[in-house]
C-alpha cells in the first residue's frame, strides 16, 4: 500500500483523533458534513489543514 501523505489523516486516523466510529465519518461525508475529505483511488484521506480548520470552527468556548 502506499505510504499516507504526512499532511493527510485516514479515515481511521481521524476517528481515533476524534474518539468517534469510523462509520460517523462515512455518514458525515454522505450528508456533506464534517472536514473536507478526498478520495485518492480507493482510500478517503482529511488534510490535515482542513481537520484543523474545521476543529477550529467548532471549537466551544465555556461561559465565564
Amino acid at each position: 500500500m502506499i505510504p499516507l501523505p504526512p499532511d493527510h489523516l485516514s479515515v481511521t486516523q481521524l476517528a481515533k483523533r476524534w474518539h468517534i466510529h469510523p462509520n460517523t465519518l462515512l455518514r458525515w461525508r454522505k450528508e456533506d458534513q464534517g472536514p473536507e475529505a478526498i478520495r485518492i483511488g480507493q482510500r478517503i484521506l482529511y488534510p490535515l489543514d482542513g481537520v484543523i480548520a474545521y476543529e477550529t470552527k467548532h471549537r466551544i468556548t465555556p461561559n465565564v
